[in-house]
């Protein structure tokens, strides 16, 4: 059997950028069907360059992978691909601090428990959940009065 010497000038190949994405855009498709990024725009609209949706999908994409802290968050975005996990391509440095600071303050202010239910009901919706049985941890619960 004879094979062919195929020549391939490196000059004609495109720029391509390699990333380690492993199961992020597993999470990603399931934050797309939940619908996690327009909830939060929703609930917590700014006027920044990089909307808090994207920025909190961002933290959550870094928390599964290991967790930085908040202020290397830019760091942990110089290598991925941005277009594939948060669906555009986004500088890194647009993860500053000083951004994710004033995205968690947002939330902090609305009420990071309000946040977290109505993504928790858009979940159960989506995903056509039963509540026929919910449990409840009432060990944090106070009563007062008569």
């Amino acid at each position: 059997m004879k094979t062919k010497n195929i020549e391939v000038k490196m000059e004609n190949l495109p720029d391509i950028d390699g990333f380690t994405v492993q199961h992020l855009p597993i999470v990603t498709a399931y934050a797309q069907k939940i619908g996690v990024v327009e909830i939060i725009n929703t609930l917590v609209p700014t006027q920044m360059e990089i909307d808090a949706g994207t920025i909190i999908l961002g933290m959550v994409l870094d928390t599964l992978t290991g967790r930085n802290p908040l202020y290397r968050l830019n760091k942990y975005f110089e290598n991925q691909d941005t277009q594939l996990l948060l669906g555009k391509k986004i500088d890194p440095l647009k993860f500053s601090d000083y951004t994710v600071g004033r995205v968690l303050d947002r939330i902090h202010d609305y009420g990071a428990m309000k946040v977290f239910s109505q993504i928790s009901l858009q979940a159960l919706k989506q995903f056509n959940i039963d509540r026929s049985h919910l449990s409840f941890d009432t060990t944090s619960v106070s009563v007062h009065g008569d």
